[in-house]
């Protein structure tokens, strides 16, 4: 490196990149929104998980309803 002055002794920079306004900002709703959509999978789960097992329960009251139905019919 060439000097008009003579000698240097030292030659610092620093550099330090700033985050654009509002980028931050979309980081965590962006986050959030992540944080949702997991949440939402997870309610789904368990959705999935009580209608599997919920299906055959309803099955067996509507053929004990159609059961009880037929037979107030034989009686009649």
């Amino acid at each position: 490196m060439e000097l008009v002055n003579g000698n240097q002794l030292a030659d610092i920079r620093l550099m330090q990149m700033f985050p654009w306004f509002g980028v931050l900002k979309y980081a965590k709703d962006e986050m959030s929104l992540m944080a949702k959509a997991k949440f939402e999978l997870f309610r789904d789960s368990k959705l999935q998980v009580f209608m599997t097992f919920s299906e055959p329960g309803t099955n067996y009251i509507r053929f004990k309803k159609i059961l009880s139905f037929q037979k107030r019919i034989l009686r009649s």
